[in-house]
């Protein structure tokens, strides 16, 4: 599977440049957009059957190795839906996201997150079928 991942614009990226002088404003904006898109690029995925048989405990076992004390919760999951939530004591940081199929070999997903400090942030992700055989990481 190839993701492309994109920053929704909650309106937190605006109200941090209404704060910075309007002189320096677009050098700023371009400085985070520039950031955001080195961040959040196009990446190819390989998911094995295990995975794809049992989607919600590879999220699980995924957010325990990269996130410690995350709890995660799956609101629903069936074959074309997978909704559910996160929330990070230590980090202050809080997600809920839908993941949908499309079809076949298109999904979509949205991720709200909210960030410490209570800033919140959209992310957005289409990811689309590759080929059948990969090495999985």
């Amino acid at each position: 599977w190839k993701s492309e991942t994109k920053m929704g614009d909650d309106g937190m990226i605006s109200k941090m440049l209404a704060k910075i002088p309007k002189a320096q404003r677009d050098m700023v904006k371009g400085m985070m957009e520039s950031k955001m898109k080195s961040k959040l690029q196009i990446s190819e995925v390989c998911f094995t059957q295990a995975m794809i048989d049992n989607p919600q405990k590879a999220y699980e076992e995924q957010m325990a190795r990269s996130n410690g004390d995350c709890k995660f919760k799956a609101i629903e999951s069936t074959g074309t839906t997978f909704v559910g939530s996160m929330n990070c004591k230590s980090k202050k940081f809080s997600s809920d996201f839908s993941w949908k199929a499309l079809d076949p070999k298109k999904t979509k997903a949205i991720v709200n997150t909210i960030l410490p400090g209570g800033g919140k942030q959209t992310i957005l992700v289409t990811s689309n079928w590759v080929k059948g055989e990969c090495k999985p990481k």
